[in-house]
């Protein structure tokens, strides 16, 4: 198969209990006219906690694909679920999720705070290039465990904005539902969160995830 030889691997059934081939992101990238997917994928190398990278993919039509190596290095997570890369002011961000329990040991043993669940940046070189080795931090700062998912997202004006997923209400219950946009700046390389009603960050993304009810869209571009 292709994606073994391209370093990544579809099934790991003695080391992790499902298969890691999901969760495309796809994008033109104009640089050299071809579409990439960015996918959730396991290295078929390296510590069987920490093999979770972003597959890639290339294709000049949408049907057929060619596999490409990994554009991460293992090292930090089992999985590294539905990713995304936005370019903003330069810079380019890889952003994924990641659950607490999908932490490497690696990882474990040098950071400064115990493993959560949340949506976590890496900043990246290029579009569709490989991400020289560098630690993810969480982009959410509040460590709200139903919040996952995350998405930046552009307005017709410019400015950005945080969509998250809301998995569960305060009583830990499914409620399925996509948060409001939040606006967000990239200020010396990382990402500002406003502060809701003079509290604490971390209490405004708690409200956040006590949300219950229907599901909400937002259209931000007409």
């Amino acid at each position: 198969m292709s994606t073994i030889r391209a370093g990544t691997s579809c099934s790991d059934p003695e080391a992790w209990g499902d298969q890691a081939w999901r969760d495309p992101w796809v994008f033109l990238d104009p640089s050299d006219g071809h579409f990439h997917a960015l996918i959730t994928a396991r290295a078929t190398r390296g510590a069987p906690d920490a093999r979770g990278v972003i597959g890639h993919a290339r294709s000049n039509d949408l049907v057929f694909w060619e596999v490409l190596p990994p554009l991460t290095t293992v090292g930090e997570f089992g999985h590294m679920e539905v990713p995304q890369i936005v370019e903003i002011k330069g810079r380019t961000q890889l952003l994924f999720s990641a659950q607490d329990v999908v932490h490497s040991a690696k990882r474990i043993a040098c950071a400064d705070q115990a493993p959560h669940t949340g949506t976590f940046v890496v900043s990246a070189g290029q579009p569709a290039r490989p991400v020289r080795r560098k630690t993810a931090y969480p982009l959410c700062p509040g460590r709200v465990p139903s919040l996952f998912s995350g998405k930046l997202i552009e307005d017709a004006a410019g400015k950005w904005h945080f969509l998250l997923s809301s998995s569960k209400n305060a009583a830990g219950e499914f409620v399925g539902e996509l948060s409001d946009p939040i606006p967000v700046t990239l200020r010396e390389g990382s990402w500002r969160w406003p502060r809701a009603n003079n509290s604490n960050q971390d209490e405004a993304l708690r409200r956040l995830a006590a949300l219950g009810g229907a599901l909400r869209y937002h259209r931000l571009r007409p």
